[in-house]
C-alpha cells in the first residue's frame, strides 16, 4: 500500500522534470518531443499527445506535429502536463508561461496552449501569492487579452462578483458548453473555467478547493490535479491534510523510463537543483 498509480497528470510531470534535467531551461519543443519518443510510451498518451506522438514517431516536427490531423489540438493535454514549469520558475509566472508555451506547442494550438500557459503561471504565482484570487489575475496576464480563454476567466470572476455560487457558476459552464456536444468534456475552456472557479471560491482551504474542482464534472482527475498543484503552492505542505497524502507515502508509479515508482522527496530535491542552475 501507499503506492499510487501511475496517470497521464503525474506521467508529464516526470518526463518535464528528466527533460530538463537533460536539456537545461532553453530547451525546444523538439527536446519535448524527443523526451515523449524515447521515455514515454506511444499508449501512456491520448487524444492530441498521441496524435503528435504519432506525427513525430512519422517525421514531422513541432509545431507541425500539433496540426497534422490532430482534431484534439484545443482540448486540456497540454493544460495538465506545465505544471513543473511553475515549480522551476517560482514567483516568475511569466517565465513559466513561456516554458508551457514551447512543451504545449508540440501537440497544441491557440486556446489548447493558453490553457497551459494559465496553469504554469498560476502554479508559480502561488509561490509568492498569500490569496487565490491574485493567482488567479497573474495567471490570466500571461495569456492574450483578446482570446476566448481570457473571456472565459474573467466570466467566472465576473460572475463571483456578482454573487453568484459555486453551484451557479458550474451550472452555466454546463450551458455554455454543454460536455456531452461539440468539443465535450476535455475541451480547454470549460475546464479552465471549473479550475478558475475552485481557486476563487476554495476560499485558501485546500481540501475545499480540490472537492469543488472535481464536483463540477467535465475532466475531473486533471482539473483536481491542477487545482491541487495549485493549492499545494500556495498552502505549503502544512496546509495540506494527511488523509491526501497518505496514499503517496511509499511513492507514485509512472509511465516514464528510470521512474517506475517515483518518490516525491526525490522529485522535489532534483525540482530544487534545477531552480538553482
Amino acid at each position: 500500500g501507499g503506492v499510487g498509480p501511475a496517470d497521464d497528470d503525474t506521467n508529464y510531470t516526470v518526463l518535464a522534470l528528466k527533460m530538463m534535467e537533460r536539456c537545461g531551461r532553453d530547451f525546444t519543443p523538439e527536446d519535448v518531443m524527443e523526451a515523449w519518443l524515447r521515455w514515454m510510451p506511444y499508449l501512456s498518451a491520448c487524444t492530441a499527445e498521441r496524435v503528435a506522438y504519432r506525427n513525430g514517431a512519422m517525421g514531422l516536427l513541432p509545431p507541425d506535429t500539433a496540426t497534422y490531423y490532430n482534431p484534439f489540438r484545443e482540448w486540456i493535454g497540454a493544460q495538465i502536463r506545465t505544471d513543473f514549469y511553475g515549480y522551476v520558475n517560482p514567483g516568475d509566472p511569466r517565465a513559466a508561461a513561456e516554458m508551457a508555451f514551447r512543451d504545449a506547442s508540440v501537440s497544441h494550438t491557440k486556446n489548447g496552449i493558453y490553457g497551459a500557459m494559465f496553469a504554469a503561471a498560476c502554479v508559480s504565482a502561488a509561490v509568492v501569492c498569500t490569496e487565490a484570487e491574485d493567482v488567479v489575475l497573474q495567471g490570466t496576464a500571461v495569456i492574450p487579452r483578446n482570446c476566448r480563454l481570457r473571456r472565459d476567466i474573467d466570466l467566472v470572476r465576473e460572475w463571483r462578483d456578482a454573487g453568484l455560487s459555486p453551484t451557479d457558476v458550474m451550472d452555466r459552464i454546463h450551458e455554455m458548453y454543454p460536455p456531452d456536444r461539440d468539443a465535450g468534456w476535455v475541451y480547454t475552456n470549460p475546464n479552465t473555467m471549473i479550475v478558475t472557479m475552485a481557486l476563487l471560491y476554495g476560499g485558501g482551504d485546500f481540501a475545499k478547493s480540490l472537492c469543488l474542482a472535481v464536483e463540477a464534472c467535465f475532466d475531473t482527475d486533471c482539473n483536481g490535479a491542477t487545482v491541487g498543484s495549485v493549492m499545494g503552492m500556495l498552502c505549503g505542505r502544512g496546509g495540506i491534510g494527511e488523509e491526501w497524502t497518505e496514499p503517496f507515502r511509499n511513492g507514485f508509479r509512472t509511465d516514464i523510463a528510470g521512474f517506475e515508482t517515483a518518490h516525491p522527496g526525490d522529485l522535489a530535491r532534483r525540482t530544487l537543483a534545477l531552480i538553482k542552475r
